[in-house]
């Protein structure tokens, strides 16, 4: 997939397309494994963290997203851990997008 980060400011843009392998469920928040094998390095892995696993699950979202699914990903990597997606959008295979981001009725 198309690989793009900027280093601008302490947390880069990052888009890739990448294969789900894991889709972790546990609190505080969700967090999405996704394998890039596209990347600029090669094989680079990627866990995307957002909101919580309740919220995600009451919203059906678990439906939508499976492991195995290509998703294309749209969000900030942390600026200490350029593996680590925040705010992200996932864009599913049938073009539907999920923003993972926190959720207003989480505060």
């Amino acid at each position: 997939g198309a690989f793009k980060k900027s280093r601008t400011n302490p947390d880069g843009e990052v888009r890739f397309s990448g294969i789900v392998k894991d889709i972790q469920l546990t609190n505080p928040s969700l967090t999405i494994v996704v394998e890039d094998r596209q990347g600029p390095a090669g094989v680079e892995t990627y866990r995307i963290t957002g909101r919580s696993p309740r919220a995600f699950l009451t919203e059906g979202y678990a439906g939508l997203l499976k492991q195995g699914d290509t998703i294309m990903v749209d969000g900030l990597s942390k600026g200490d851990d350029p593996q680590t997606i925040t705010l992200a959008t996932v864009t599913l295979p049938d073009g539907t997008k999920i923003f993972l981001g926190s959720s207003v009725s989480e505060f």
